[in-house]
């Protein structure tokens, strides 16, 4: 039995407790289905904001050094200089480059929970197979899982952007990543 295997048989009698709460198997199967992936959620965004933090003087700079390239590359445009225009324009969109692709990397560490729910619900569910009589079809967990992981996310979203603390914490890492200086501080 490898690691992982047994690490999610640790988990398994908390993870399958909600799976049990309703008295209809598919009830049950839906509820706790849903509440895996917004565990997957919660935990992928407490991920996230700790990337973030851990690396906020990293991506202060790519905000820092977007703003001023863009800043640059708006003054050249007004010489009417189309050389200086096009290189100061090119580094501008390198700066841009640097933060979108960071950004991707938080992304990234938000959804890490989302293998280790799967391998999960394939150890436990591997050989279900629930009748979709409408579409004349049998569907495994990863059908039910993937759109009850997006709803999840966006009822999460939803939800935590209105709490005080949750937008402090926020703000706290946007304004430090953007306070003025040079790029590195």
């Amino acid at each position: 039995m490898d690691k992982l295997q047994r690490v999610l048989l640790v988990l398994d009698p908390w993870l399958i407790r909600p799976f049990r709460w309703p008295d209809s198997a598919l009830a049950g199967f839906l509820l706790g289905t849903f509440l895996l992936g917004l565990l997957c959620v919660l935990l992928g965004d407490v991920a996230a904001v700790l990337v973030s933090r851990l690396n906020r003087k990293v991506y202060g700079g790519y905000i820092k050094d977007m703003i001023h390239d863009h800043e640059l590359s708006i003054e050249a445009a007004k010489t009417g200089n189309k050389e200086n225009f096009k290189a100061v324009n090119r580094q501008a969109h390198e700066s841009f480059g640097r933060y979108f692709f960071s950004q991707a990397a938080v992304f990234t560490a938000s959804i890490w929970p989302l293998p280790f729910a799967l391998a999960w619900l394939d150890l436990r569910f591997r050989e279900v197979l629930i009748r979709l009589p409408l579409l004349d079809y049998d569907a495994n967990y990863v059908f039910f899982f993937l759109p009850l992981y997006i709803l999840a996310r966006l009822i999460y979203s939803r939800t935590i952007g209105r709490m005080p603390w949750y937008l402090r914490l926020r703000l706290a890492a946007t304004l430090e990543t953007a306070r003025p200086g040079p790029s590195g501080d």
